[in-house]
């Protein structure tokens, strides 16, 4: 990518505002989302968080306002509840279907050494052939993230990844998803825990009715929004 594109916004959201269920999930957010970004998006449940990132995704539509994007694939971690549990995968089967295959279905070298090196980079390589449906939490969060890698060019976009797992095992995946942004990854994860990844974020979305607070780490921790949510 060249130093020009870097310095547009790799996101640009203007006030937009969607629509779940036949009501207003999402209103009038705006966000600048630059590369090397990490954006925590936190808030109650029900404000509209999964849908604004489904709408980043262009998986739903928006009812006014606009999303810009720089050209390029975004990886996509889904909330673990939402994958089939019974899912008749590998876990090399899961992380290759992340990559874009050039001719059809058929994966040819370059794809399926990304997949064994995103398994690699992610410390599940030994799992490469174990049934995914048959891991535990933690572990099928880190294959949906090397299958993420495998799809993204530059960012990575994670709605609760950390749903579900007990402390140790998502502070192992905080440590994946913390390395990954070192590498130069953008960012936008989606946690109900803000105060575990709160010093990793360059940024920080809270959604209430509308955008209660965008802003700092430091500035969120002295913002009315954040309490409850940090244990203050």
């Amino acid at each position: 990518m060249s130093d020009a594109a870097n310095t547009k916004p790799q996101l640009l959201l203007k006030n937009v505002t969607m629509r779940y269920g036949g009501h207003i999930a999402v209103s009038n957010v705006s966000l600048t989302v630059n590369h090397g970004d990490y954006w925590l998006i936190t808030g109650e449940n029900g404000t509209g968080k999964s849908t604004l990132l489904k709408g980043v995704l262009g998986l739903l539509p928006l009812t006014s306002g606009s999303i810009d994007r720089q050209p390029g694939a975004i990886g996509y971690v889904p909330q673990l509840a939402g994958i089939e549990p019974g899912f008749p995968a590998s876990v090399y089967e899961v992380a290759l279907s992340g990559c874009v295959a050039p001719m059809g279905l058929r994966y040819r070298a370059p794809e399926r050494k990304k997949a064994r090196d995103a398994l690699e980079q992610l410390g599940i390589a030994m799992l490469a052939e174990r049934s995914f449906h048959e891991l535990s939490g933690g572990q099928k969060q880190r294959v949906l993230l090397a299958r993420a890698l495998c799809a993204a060019q530059s960012l990575l976009a994670l709605d609760e990844p950390d749903a579900g797992l007990d402390p140790v095992v998502a502070q192992g995946l905080y440590a994946a998803i913390r390395q990954l942004h070192s590498q130069g990854t953008t960012v936008l994860m989606i946690s109900h825990s803000p105060e575990a990844v709160l010093s990793d974020a360059t940024g920080v979305l809270h959604l209430g009715h509308g955008v209660r607070f965008r802003g700092t780490p430091a500035e969120y921790q002295l913002h009315a929004s954040s309490r409850g949510f940090l244990g203050s």
